[in-house]
């Protein structure tokens, strides 16, 4: 029994068990979470300087995670990332990205085996050890972007991968020495803002190149050698390119664009058979011999000459292949181009005329909507015809040389090129056209305008009188018992009572009004028999109605004309 006992465990013990299962339970299911994640982040801003890790141990588990991204770390060299199981990382892509990285030594990236993708950028690189990336076999594309304290000396960097992409940009220094020892798997070159350490460099296909791209690295000379013939596309624009030199090869498309070029050497066409597209865009080309550059590319299809100093094209006299005409294409606009040669030009092949690509500016002083530049010195047009009669003078008589210049002022200044020089008559009555009918619309509403104020000025003046005279009112009405101001009217003192007005009728406020007055008064007359006529010679008319009673004032004015009728006497 006491074996049992021993053998049964306690309360406690079934607790303290329990607690355990539900410890490991929880555990598994966090590492079950974290089973599914592929991509993660580490983030170290708020780490200290030169840690001794990254973080990643602390996850329960990462044998599944294949991209990894470690940003905002401080360290004085890269260090490998170790996990917290036993079980070896299987990280396909890995980036660093605006860390503060000194150092990437020969062992940084030892243990990426699996390794396809690495791109450092922004970290403050300032070496990267040669054979650091040697035991990546799988790395297939690198990417070192935007490190301007980074110097690459050495070719070995990429000479034992298998690397397919090669992206340098925004870095110190390249070495030309790079170029030499291509990998053999290597399809796609970039080359961007770096300066490399030789102004003539030399590139070696190893057999798979397609796309070589060297842009804006201060680059005077390149020599290609295309043994395979692989390479498709060449672009070195934004450079100070001298001299371009490529073996046999099956190029499709070249790009020398904004390389200050005066002039495009015919030597570099050689071995361009199979060109199909050749930009030339933004240099300092005056002179292009337009059917020289045809002959030595028979399958160009399209050749940019936009944003050059071109103000004409040689060699168009030639006759040139009907099919070569038909898939031909230039660029063309952006150039100063010689009005006067323009429209020769345009008049005299319209065939070869009908290849230019251009934008069409028809407010614009143009050919055919090609815009050009008109001759600044009619010297040009008029040194023609002065050789022409001086050489008709020396040969024959006046009578005969008078229709040979005439001839030749005909073939050298018509009526197109005049007006392309001196301005289009038809421009000149367009634009009078306009005017005219900007004034036919305006000249209607601005009379429209006026009377519309002439009617508002009558309309003001009739309304400010109408009220002001209709407040004047000779009749009173019974329930108004004070006069208000309204009824104040300007009017001579004293004026003789003409017989026509000399009736009136009596209110009952003891008012005599006219009866027929056209100006309002107000008469003040004794009331003589029942039938309220008016018989005085004197009216009396006040400028405002009177606040006395008219008795007191009838009282005042039969006192003054007892007066003057005693003293008449």
């Amino acid at each position: 029994m006491e074996i049992v006992k021993q053998a049964n465990p306690t309360n406690y013990d079934r607790s303290h068990f329990m607690e355990i299962d539900c410890m490991d339970h929880s555990q598994k299911v966090t590492s079950q979470r974290f089973i599914d994640i592929q991509s993660i982040i580490l983030d170290g801003c708020r780490t200290p300087l030169n840690t001794s890790s990254y973080g990643l141990e602390y996850l329960p588990a990462c044998s599944n995670i294949t991209e990894i991204t470690i940003k905002s770390f401080h360290m004085d060299f890269i260090r490998q990332l170790r996990c917290a199981s036993a079980i070896p990382l299987q990280i396909k892509v890995l980036r660093f990205l605006n860390n503060e990285i000194a150092v990437a030594d020969q062992n940084s990236f030892e243990s990426y085996d699996l390794l396809e993708a690495l791109e450092i950028a922004h970290n403050s690189l300032r070496s990267l050890h040669p054979k650091s990336l040697q035991n990546l076999q799988f790395l297939t594309a690198l990417r070192i972007v935007d490190e301007p304290v980074l110097i690459v000396k050495s070719s070995e960097l990429i000479q034992s991968t298998k690397v397919t992409n090669l992206h340098i940009e925004s870095i110190k220094l390249l070495t030309a020495d790079i170029f030499h020892s291509l990998p053999e798997t290597l399809t796609n070159i970039y080359v961007a803002d770096t300066v490399i350490d030789s102004d003539a460099i030399e590139v070696i296909n190893g057999g798979s190149l397609n796309n070589l791209t060297i842009v804006n690295c201060f680059l005077q000379s390149i020599s290609v050698n295309d043994a395979a013939a692989s390479i498709e596309c060449i672009n070195l624009s934004d450079n100070n390119l001298e001299n371009f030199e490529i073996s046999k090869n099956n190029l499709r498309t070249l790009d020398i664009s904004n390389n200050r070029m005066e002039t495009l050497p015919l030597e570099w066409l050689n071995n361009l058979n199979s060109l199909h597209d050749l930009v030339l865009k933004g240099n300092h080309i005056k002179v292009l011999l337009f059917y020289e550059i045809l002959q030595n590319l028979p399958q160009v299809r399209r050749l940019d000459i936009r944003a050059n100093r071109m103000q004409s094209l040689h060699d168009i006299d030639h006759e040139f292949n009907e099919l070569t005409l038909f898939r031909v294409q230039v660029l063309s606009d952006r150039n100063p181009w010689d009005c006067l040669w323009l429209h020769s030009f345009a008049h005299n092949y319209p065939e070869i005329f009908r290849i230019l690509r251009y934008d069409k500016f028809i407010s614009k002083i143009n050919v055919n909507g090609l815009e050009c530049i008109p001759s600044e010195k009619r010297q040009t047009i008029s040194e023609p015809i002065i050789q022409s009669n001086v050489t008709s003078v020396s040969t024959s008589t006046s009578t005969v040389s008078t229709p040979a210049s005439l001839s030749t002022s005909d073939q050298v200044v018509n009526i197109s090129a005049y007006t392309i020089i001196y301005g289009n008559p038809w421009e000149f009555k367009r634009n009078q056209r306009a005017e005219a009918l900007i004034i036919v619309f305006m000249l209607p509403l601005g009379i429209a305008l006026l009377f519309l104020l002439l009617y508002l000025w009558i309309y003001c003046q009739k309304v400010f009188h109408l009220s002001y005279y209709q407040n004047f009112n000779c009749r009173r009405r019974p329930e108004q018992s004070v006069l208000n101001s309204g009824h104040e009217f300007n009017s001579p003192h004293l004026t003789v009572s003409d017989p026509s007005f000399s009736a009136c009728n009596q209110t009952n406020d003891n008012y005599e009004e006219p009866i027929k007055l056209d100006v309002p008064a107000i008469c003040n007359c004794n009331q003589i028999g029942n039938g309220g006529n008016c018989q005085r010679n004197l009216q009396l008319i006040y400028e405002s109605f009177p606040k006395e009673r008219p008795q007191q004032i009838y009282e005042q004015i039969v006192d003054v004309e007892d007066e003057f009728a005693e003293k008449r006497a």
